[in-house]
């Protein structure tokens, strides 16, 4: 049963619409800063496009249209990223970023040993054209670039904390 402490909080969440109103997972600085990123990742994502476009003939000879797509997808997925985790907005408030990276740390080596037996069998190329059999390593490659990215961070990061404390410290001992 619901004692009235429990009632209060529950009617504490409640907004005027009668919606339990649950914590953002970003606050509003990095709502701001993921709203560039999608900017910066759309942005990349046309560009890509638009190279694809002036260089149809070649890029028809060399993969099919779906692989092109898709690594479109991906290029701006890759700005959105680089963007975000290095205005510390990839993560949300309290997120579990450990488990996330684990998650990306073992789908990378699975994605691209997965693509690599494709084209050890054969299949990664269809009628000359390299084919969509190859996007488990693209999405490979794509999880492990965000490890990388969030491993160059927090080297950056740890490399600041440290500037700072010499900084304090040389500035205290000064005094």
């Amino acid at each position: 049963m619901y004692t009235e402490k429990d009632l209060k909080k529950t009617a504490g969440n409640l907004n005027n619409s009668n919606q339990i109103a649950y914590p953002k997972p970003y606050d509003e600085r990095q709502m701001a800063i993921r709203g560039k990123a999608y900017q910066y990742g759309f942005i990349s994502m046309i560009a890509y496009y638009a190279l694809l476009m002036m260089l149809h003939d070649l890029a028809i000879r060399l993969a099919e249209i779906n692989l092109w797509i898709f690594i479109g997808l991906v290029i701006g997925g890759m700005a959105f990223v680089t963007y975000s985790i290095f205005h510390d907005a990839y993560f949300g408030l309290g997120a579990n970023d450990r488990m996330v990276l684990i998650s990306f740390a073992l789908a990378a080596p699975a994605g691209i040993v997965v693509g690599i037996r494709k084209i050890g069998k054969g299949l990664a190329f269809e009628n000359g054209l390299l084919s969509i059999e190859i996007m488990p390593m693209i999405l490979g490659v794509f999880f492990l670039y965000i490890c990388i990215m969030v491993g160059i961070k927090k080297m950056l990061d740890r490399e600041g904390d440290h500037d700072e404390k010499s900084e304090t410290e040389s500035g205290s001992s000064a005094s």
